[in-house]
This record gives C-alpha cells, sequence and structure tokens, in this order.
C-alpha cells in the first residue's frame, strides 16, 4: 500500500461516524437507482410474457346466445387457431364483509380450456354449486379455501358457493386494483343465470394476431357472425404490447426515478461536504506539502483515492442492498399485476448502471473541494484558512440573546458549509413538496375527469334493446334520468379513435367546450372533438373528417372542440374522442335502434341509493340479462391507483429524507468536533446541556427557513416536470398548490434539520471539559 493511499485510509478511519454515514448516503443512491432498474425492468418483462401466453385471446366479442356450432365454424376459417365461448355475469358478492362487484365466468368444460388459460395456484376446479375464484381476491376479503362465499342473483336471489380452488389469470390485474373480483363456476351454473341455453361471450385465437391480414380475419369473423345473424358488438383486439397497466407501470417507474435522482443529488452534496470536512482539517499539511515541491495534480490524485475508497464501498453495498430491494419491489409490482415475476436477478446493465451511479456520484462530489483545496496558497494554509473573523463586526450578537448569536455566529463563520447544510435540506424539502403537490393534482384531475359524466351508474344489456329503453329505465323508482348511449373504435387521419354516439341534447355529458359548439338536433353529420385529438391532427372548427367504423366511412363536420381526457378502467388508453349524434354512430355500425349502453342518473347519489336502484333494474329486466356497474367504481379504480403511486413517491422521498439526514448529521458532527475547545469554555462557564441543544436548534431553525425558501420553489418545478411525465402518458394534471402544503413543505425542513442535530447536540454534552480544554 503506498504511502498516499496509507495516508487517506488513517484520515478516513479516524472519523469512522462521518465515513460511515457518507458510505451510506452512496449505498442509499445507488441501492434506489438498481431497485427502480431492476424491479423495472423484470416486471415489464413478466407482464409481457404473461399477455404474449399462447392461449391468450386475439379477439374478444361480446354475442347473445352463441352456440357449440359457431365454435365449430368459426375453427374452420383460415385466420382462426382456437375459439371458445363462454357465458359471463357481472354481480355482487360478500364474504363476512359488504358486497363487492364481481365478474363470473361459466366455463364448459374446465380440462378442455384452449383460450385464456388459468393457472390453478391451489384446490381444483369447481363443480356444481362450487366456485373458483382468482387468487388476488384474498386482498380483499380474507377467503379461503373451502369457505363459503355468497353471491346476489336475480331479484335479489342469494346462492351461496363453497370455494374449491383459487386461480391466477393473467389478463386480471390485482383484484383490489380493479376493485372487481373474478370467479369461474361451470357454464351450466351461470346460463340461468342469463336465461339462455348458449354463451355471451367468444375468445378467439388467430394463427397471425399481428399480421398484415389481421383486418382481413376480423372482417370474416364479423361476416359470419351477421351471416348467422347472431347479435354481437364491436371485435376488441388485443395489443401484447399494450398490456392492461403498461402505462400506469412505466408513470409509476418513472416518477420514482426521478425523485431518486434527487437522492443522488444529496448523496453528491454529502461527499462533497465529507471531502470539505477532510480538506478542512489537512489544510496545514497541504501547506506543507505545497511548499516541500507538491504539485496541485499531486494534491487532486492524493486526496481522490478517498473518493475512490467512497465510491467502491458505496457502490458495491448499493448494489446488494438494491438487489434485495429491487427483489421486494418486484413482487409488490407482481403482487399488484397479477403475473408470475419470478426472481430478482441482476443483469450486466444493472450492475453496469449501479457502478455508473456510484462512481459518477462520488469522484465529481469529491472533486469539486480537492480542487479548491488544491488552489490554497502556502501561506494561506500556514496562517489558518476556511474561518471568516468576525472581529469587529457590530451587528453580530446585538439585536438577538445570546444563544441565537452563537448559533447565527456559527452559520456565518463557515459559509461554504452553511450553504451545502442548507442545500441538502432544500433537495430534500424540494423532493417532498413535489411528490406532495403531485398526489393533490392528480387527486383533483381524477375529480375533475369524473364530474364531466353526470351519470351514477352503467347499465347494459345481452339482450338487443333500442336506446328508447330509456324510457322505461326512467320508469324505475329512483331514477332520475336516463339516456342510451353507443361507444365504439373508429379511425380518424389514421389514428384509432374512442367514438361516442349521444343524444344532441344529452343530460349526462357534461361537455366542456373549449371552442365551438355542441351539435344539435337534425344535424347528423356534426361532430365534436376531444381536445388532444384536435391539437395531435391540428385540427379546427369548420374542418372535414373522414371516419371510418364497423367498415363503413362517413364525412363529418367538426362544430365544436371539448376537453376531455376522462378514461375507464385500468389499462384504457388515452385515445382521443369522437362524438357523433348516437343515431349516426347507430347507422355506421349497422345497429339499428341498439344502443350499446344506458348512462343512468339516480336521485340520491348515495352509495347505497345506487345500489338499491340497480338492484331494482336488475331484477325488473332480468329476461333481457343486465349488468350494471357504479359509476363510483371507475373513481374508485382510480383513486387506487392514486394511492399506489403516493405511497412509492413517499417512500422515495423517506430514502432522500435519510440521506439529507445524514448529511446533516455528518456536517454537524464535523461543526461540533471543530467547536469543541468553545464548547469547552461554555460548560465551564456555566451552560448546561439545554443551552447547547437550544443553540444547535436554533441552527437548525434558521438552515430550515433558508432551505424552505430555497427548496419550495424548486418542489414547485419538480411537481410540474412529474405533472409532465404523468400527463406524457395518462391524463394532464393541473398543478394545485396549496398553503397547508407549503406549510407542510416548511415543518418538514425543520424537522430535518433539528431532529439530525440530536445526536450531535446529545453526544457533545457527554465530553469531559477538562479533556476538552486539554486539547491544543
Amino acid at each position: 500500500m503506498s504511502l498516499c493511499v496509507r495516508m487517506i485510509w488513517r484520515d478516513l478511519c479516524a472519523r469512522p461516524g462521518r465515513s460511515l454515514l457518507t458510505t451510506i448516503a452512496i449505498t442509499i443512491g445507488v441501492c434506489g437507482v438498481v431497485a427502480i432498474s431492476l424491479a423495472g425492468r423484470l416486471c415489464i418483462q413478466a407482464q409481457r410474457r404473461a399477455y404474449q401466453h399462447h392461449s391468450q385471446a386475439d379477439l374478444v366479442a361480446w354475442v347473445w346466445d352463441a352456440d357449440e356450432s359457431l365454435i365449430r365454424a368459426l375453427e374452420q376459417l383460415p385466420a382462426v387457431t382456437a375459439a371458445e365461448r363462454r357465458a359471463v355475469a357481472f354481480t355482487k358478492w360478500r364474504f363476512d364483509g359488504p358486497w363487492m362487484d364481481i365478474e363470473l365466468q361459466g366455463v364448459e368444460d374446465f380440462e378442455e380450456v384452449r383460450v385464456n388459460q388459468m393457472a390453478w395456484l391451489e384446490g381444483r376446479p369447481p363443480e356444481r354449486g362450487e366456485i373458483a375464484l382468482e387468487g388476488s381476491v384474498r386482498q380483499l376479503a380474507p377467503v379461503a379455501l373451502g369457505d363459503t362465499i355468497e353471491i346476489r342473483g336475480a331479484e335479489g336471489h342469494i346462492t351461496r358457493l363453497k370455494v374449491s380452488g383459487f386461480t391466477r389469470t393473467p389478463y386480471y390485474p390485482s383484484a383490489s386494483l380493479m376493485r372487481l373480483a373474478v370467479g369461474y363456476l361451470p357454464a351450466s351454473s351461470l346460463r340461468p343465470y342469463l336465461g339462455t341455453r348458449g354463451d355471451n361471450r367468444l375468445l378467439i385465437r388467430l394463427r397471425d394476431p399481428r399480421g398484415s391480414r389481421e383486418g382481413e380475419a376480423v372482417a370474416q369473423i364479423q361476416s359470419l357472425l351477421d351471416r348467422r345473424r347472431i347479435p354481437h358488438g364491436e371485435l376488441e383486439v388485443r395489443r401484447p404490447e399494450a398490456f392492461t397497466g403498461h402505462r400506469e407501470l412505466q408513470t409509476l417507474l418513472r416518477l420514482m426515478a426521478a425523485l431518486s435522482a434527487l437522492g443522488l443529488l444529496i448523496g453528491a452534496f454529502l461527499v462533497g461536504n465529507t471531502f470539505a470536512a477532510l480538506v478542512a482539517e489537512h489544510v496545514r499539511e497541504i501547506g506543507i506539502l505545497k511548499a516541500l515541491g507538491a504539485t496541485r495534480g499531486t494534491l487532486v490524485r492524493l486526496y481522490l483515492t478517498g473518493g475512490l475508497i467512497f465510491a467502491l464501498a458505496g457502490t458495491g453495498a448499493g448494489i446488494g442492498t438494491g438487489w434485495l430491494a429491487g427483489g421486494t419491489l418486484l413482487r409488490y409490482l407482481g403482487q399488484l399485476l397479477n403475473v408470475e415475476v419470478g426472481p430478482a436477478v441482476p443483469d450486466a446493465t444493472t450492475l453496469v448502471l449501479g457502478c455508473l451511479v456510484g462512481l459518477g456520484v462520488s469522484l465529481p462530489g469529491s472533486l469539486l473541494p480537492i480542487w479548491h483545496a488544491s488552489r490554497i496558497s502556502v501561506r494561506e494554509a500556514l496562517g489558518g484558512y476556511g474561518i471568516r473573523p468576525e472581529t469587529g463586526r457590530r451587528h453580530v450578537g446585538l439585536p438577538f440573546p445570546i444563544w441565537w448569536s452563537l448559533a447565527i455566529r456559527e452559520l456565518r463563520r463557515r459559509p461554504l458549509r452553511t450553504s451545502v447544510r442548507v442545500a441538502v435540506v432544500a433537495v430534500a424539502v424540494a423532493g417532498f413538496l413535489s411528490a406532495r403537490i403531485t398526489e393533490v393534482s392528480l387527486a383533483c384531475a381524477i375529480d375533475g375527469l369524473f364530474r364531466i359524466y353526470a351519470a351514477d351508474a352503467w347499465v347494459w344489456f345481452d339482450r338487443p334493446v333500442g336506446a328508447a329503453f330509456a324510457a322505461q329505465l326512467r320508469a324505475v323508482e329512483g331514477v332520475r334520468q336516463a339516456e342510451g348511449w353507443e361507444v365504439r373504435t373508429a379511425v380518424v387521419g389514421g389514428e384509432t379513435v374512442r367514438l361516442w354516439g349521444l343524444p344532441p341534447e344529452t343530460a349526462l355529458y357534461g361537455y366542456q367546450l373549449v371552442v365551438g359548439r355542441w351539435f344539435r338536433p337534425g344535424e347528423p353529420d356534426a361532430a365534436v372533438l376531444s381536445l388532444d385529438l384536435a391539437q395531435r391532427q391540428g385540427i379546427r372548427v369548420g374542418d372535414a373528417l373522414e371516419v371510418e367504423t364497423a367498415g363503413r366511412m362517413r364525412s363529418v363536420g367538426v362544430v365544436g372542440i371539448v376537453r376531455d381526457e376522462a378514461i375507464f378502467g385500468l389499462g384504457d388508453a388515452p385515445t382521443g374522442k369522437l362524438f357523433l349524434p348516437l343515431r349516426t354512430v347507430q347507422q355506421m355500425a349497422g345497429l339499428g335502434d341498439r344502443a350499446g349502453v344506458f348512462a343512468v342518473q339516480v336521485a340520491k347519489d348515495d352509495a347505497q341509493t345506487v345500489e338499491s336502484v340497480l338492484a331494482a333494474i336488475e331484477r325488473k329486466f332480468r329476461s333481457l340479462g343486465p349488468g350494471s356497474e357504479p359509476a363510483r367504481t371507475g373513481v374508485e379504480q382510480a383513486r387506487e391507483a392514486t394511492r399506489i403511486v403516493s405511497g412509492l413517491l413517499y417512500a422515495t422521498v423517506a430514502l432522500v429524507a435519510l440521506t439529507g439526514a445524514i448529511g446533516i448529521t455528518t456536517i454537524l458532527w464535523l461543526t461540533v468536533w471543530e467547536r469543541s475547545r468553545e464548547i469547552g469554555i461554555l460548560r465551564t462557564l456555566g451552560a448546561g446541556r439545554g443551552h447547547l441543544v437550544r443553540t444547535l436548534a436554533i441552527e437548525g431553525t434558521v438552515c430550515s427557513l433558508l432551505a424552505t425558501a430555497v427548496g419550495a420553489p424548486g418542489g414547485i418545478l419538480g411537481a410540474r416536470a412529474l405533472g409532465g411525465i404523468i400527463g406524457a402518458t395518462l391524463i394532464h394534471l393541473p398543478l394545485v398548490v396549496r398553503l397547508t402544503d407549503l406549510l407542510a413543505a416548511s415543518l418538514f425542513a425543520w424537522l430535518l434539520s433539528v431532529l439530525a442535530g440530536i445526536l450531535p447536540a446529545l453526544a457533545v454534552t457527554r465530553w469531559p471539559v477538562s479533556e476538552v480544554l486539554r486539547y491544543e
């Protein structure tokens, strides 16, 4: 070991607490980056594998009363490799708790499932009087194998089913996230609920699902259904690259990575502060070395060796802890998205990234104070350097009590160190405030999106019904308003959009006009666009559009543009929206007078009233195969996703705060050590533990005020940046800054500054006065 390395190693070992805290800070920064990179990459790969599984349906369609002959006919088509039918119903279930939503799927033969295969986690396929539940349902209720659950059937009839097993179905995210359970039972047990002898859902696998002939295959299937005069809905095409929840996952990982960057920034501050302290202790040695002929390059190489030691130690520990933390995060995300993730195995990319981050934080962070120290002249180094004299400054101490004067004087004596201390707290405050503003803005955005829709529930029927059926729904007690709507996909300017057919005089869609107007009765070719679609394609009011849906083209004129970014359901793509009169959409899709869904508004919008009204609708129109969903379900799904995002954001902020606390503690340890003789004199003059703790607390308070003033604007800018990340993949966020959040950020800064100084403050009161005064 060379003389230089031995000297640096001696200095680092002489201050083990400071060296350990600095290493921990680097470890935390590297750990966060490695964990997020590892978990994100493996989770995305696992999700893609699940949704590219050979059994997953490429096409899904609603049909009415489909029998086995239809399946045989579909499988004779050249483009179809497998087809399956299932009976599907939406109702309520409970297990020692409140009623919750459940999707029931009736399977003809569990041994012959070829499309959307389910993996059995526990138990066996259900028989008559039994049900198998999707495994994530246990996050909603503590149900176990062999328990009996209750299913609410038609007319409020309660059916009790025994749980025979638990499955994993990759298509469905976690039940706790979707607020929707999935249950499987024999088709013969579910068809009586539908009132049919056949099934109402088609699952189809294509030979070349994403090939050039996909559109031809879809057209062949639709033609077959039309020839057989089977009522059917639009064929939904599955895109494995756009798996359910992929946008939410990408957004979450990007947000965590952005906040982890703050932790790395604090780590760089801490390394810089550590080496500033090391250099401050060695000023006389630097002067002697320069007097003996040492060059600036020699000094930089000498002290940069210490930075390399910190980098290697922190990077190695960070990669190891990041591996463990990444495995924990991976399992959590896998449980949330309901996919089998496997073990967390780091790859070369993750290891290289961890090394780059560790070295990139440690070496540059140590280089600045080392380079600055190498510029000190021999005269300055040997004559005393770094402390700003206060002699003759009459304003120091005069306007304040003695302990305030001592605290402020100390902050002024080391301006660079004080600046680093304030910067560390300011970065932590910026991270906290960014996360808080993002959380509030996201909640406000979700509430605003769903306020556009005045409907309290959505109702649909398996049997075809016309839009005029809304009058019969309005006749149900408790229903204030009902409208028939139709929602389909369409193509505008080469872009897939969501096509909405609404009544011209709709009362349940509160459109927010940006420019133009809403279409009026007697305007079949008038169209209204969402703002995002208009901006992407440069469409203005008065332009003409070509709209394609169900193989039919129609030219329409734009009369208005509205703001509407609402999405329905996890993973629903944030596509643009095109609004046309209901009758126009029905004609284009060849639906006759049929409406796909009914928007229902009840007299009282509380949850109990909505549930009772929906139950009354299901009882009254049982023969039509009704299905329903409270509008609040979509809001709850969105809020649940928001809670998950907020939780992980605050976890990241906690790591940033921990790194900041370590940095402040390190700075205060150095400050206390330098002031040991002064503290001994104060204690000799009668200063007690409370006086010394109060002085450090005052320093922390002043630093927290300065850090809040610096960090609050940074937090607002950071929230705007995080909002941009969310807006790029999910929804546009309004920037909502509340006074309470600014006050919370101030409190956070004060706690971080003051509490981090408690340990040095308590330690200094234990030093024997005789030993302190004997120093030097």
